[in-house]
Formats: C-alpha cells, structure tokens, sequence
C-alpha cells in the first residue's frame, strides 16, 4: 500500500458516504498476526475487502478491539459470495456469506450496529 492507494481509498469513501473525512493516515506494516499499532488508540478501524485474506481471521479480531477505543468502531466492506464455498477471483480465497461473516465477527465478541449492501459487497459496522 503506498500513499496514492490510501487518497484513492479515502475518495472512494466519501464519494460511497457523500461525507468528507479530515482524518489523518499512515501507513503502518504488520504480520499475519499483528498490527503493530498502538493500544485503545483509534476511532475506528477498516478492513476493506481483506478480511477474507486474514489466515489468522480470530486473531486480527482480537487485534482490532485491542486497538480500538473502549467506544471505537469497526468497519468492515467484503464482497459477499452469491453461494457457499465461492472463491474471490483476484486472490483465490474463499468468500463468506452474510450470515457466516456476521457470525464469524460477533464470535469474537463485536456487535452489529449497521449494515449496507452495494452491488454484491457488504459493509458492517459493529461496535465493542
């Protein structure tokens, strides 16, 4: 991810939300396991069209509540599979229906505050 990627995301959202957002991003490396990002420090955390890539899918849960605020809010846009055991066409990993990405999220202990469908992709907005 470079910085051209990050202003693209950032338009795509205000454009999706008709909002302007005056936040501040940087780019920060982590592993399959960590973030290596502060804890209780952020608003909110995105997880655009990626969660179906984590291998460690609990873990990086985990990871977001740790560096969410106590009032912090997850939000998550995966595309969503048309039938059970669908397969991404860019990475070739398996997609989730809506039932099973919800499911698999509140597990970890989050709680579903909104949620939209777009042209076959989901966005879920849960809360600690």
């Amino acid at each position: 991810m470079n910085d051209a990627e990050v202003n693209n995301t950032i338009k795509y959202f205000e454009k999706q939300f008709n909002k302007t957002t005056n936040c501040t991003f940087k780019i920060t490396i982590g592993t399959p396991t960590k973030t290596n990002l502060p804890t209780h420090y952020f608003d909110k955390v995105l997880l655009i069209n990626s969660f179906h890539e984590f291998e460690y899918q609990e873990t990086m849960l985990n990871e977001c509540k740790r560096i969410l605020k106590p009032t912090g809010q997850l939000i998550i846009e995966e595309q969503l599979a048309k039938y059970a055991g669908e397969m991404h066409n860019g990475c070739g990993k398996r997609l989730f229906l809506e039932t099973e990405l919800v499911e698999t999220i509140k597990k970890s202990g989050f709680q579903v505050n909104e949620s939209q469908i777009f042209e076959g992709k989901i966005t879920l907005f849960f809360k600690r």
